[in-house]
């Protein structure tokens, strides 16, 4: 009356049970009910011996519903960490010891390196990437103002890849505190936005380029607003009028 696929783990179990001499191992199996359908059931086995005879005692006892709200648990946490790992910002989630307890993809893409790093902290991760703790220092600190002001905090990191280039992010924690006041978890977030940064880097290049070309032209340039207030004004054209670039 044992489920199929439950059997040969059913045998190992007594066998083990027999070549150990340890007894109050528990099994978890599936039982023919009745009426033809599986139900769940956790056992504990034992060996004794009575007239120079070895035989197995046990215990059973059904945990059909524990087994299926476990099962429904699981299936909630696949289908959320799911929609999370198609975010396409990083999402983390910290314990109140500052180690992680769940990334979504997007936050580390390896997954060996995703799947490691959880129930560590930042300086832990910095230390097996071989990477400085500057930036672990700047998360904690942030962490902490987070925590003391109850408020959610938002700064821009940077960090070096394996490629060399510099990777820019916008991040943001939250920290979640239970009824009782006490810090239950930080929730962080982040966006990369390193190319924003290298356009915003590039326009402020090409301000400066612009500009120093306009203040070193010979020819005067002048540009007023509609209430004729100088808005711009090079080194030529104030030398023109007899002025000073501050009047």
């Amino acid at each position: 009356f044992i489920h199929p696929d439950d059997v040969d783990a059913w045998f190992v179990f007594l066998n083990g049970i027999s070549r150990k001499k340890k007894d109050n191992k528990e099994f978890v199996y599936r039982v023919l009910h009745k009426h033809r359908h599986y139900v769940w059931y956790s056992c504990k086995v034992g060996l004794e011996e009575n007239n120079n005879e070895t035989f197995y005692n046990g215990v059973a006892r059904e945990i059909t519903k524990y087994v299926e709200a476990q099962n429904k648990l699981i299936q909630q946490k696949e289908f959320y960490e799911k929609i999370l790992d198609r975010l396409p910002t990083d999402v983390a989630v910290f314990g109140n010891d500052f180690k992680y307890k769940y990334l979504n993809a997007a936050a580390i893409k390896n997954d060996e390196l995703r799947k490691f790093i959880i129930g560590k902290d930042d300086f832990e991760y910095a230390k097996h990437t071989k990477r400085g703790d500057t930036f672990a220092i700047n998360r904690r600190i942030k962490f902490e103002e987070a925590i003391e002001t109850k408020q959610t905090v938002s700064w821009e990191d940077s960090i070096f890849a394996k490629s060399g280039q510099i990777v820019y992010h916008s991040r943001k924690i939250t920290p979640v505190f239970d009824e009782d006041g006490t810090l239950e978890m930080l929730i962080g977030f982040g966006v990369d936005v390193t190319k924003s940064k290298e356009i915003q880097e590039e326009i402020l290049r090409s301000r400066q380029l612009i500009s120093s070309i306009i203040q070193n032209i010979a020819v005067g340039i002048l540009v007023q607003g509609p209430q004729s207030e100088i808005i711009e004004s090079n080194k030529a054209a104030c030398e023109m009028l007899g002025l000073t670039q501050d009047q």
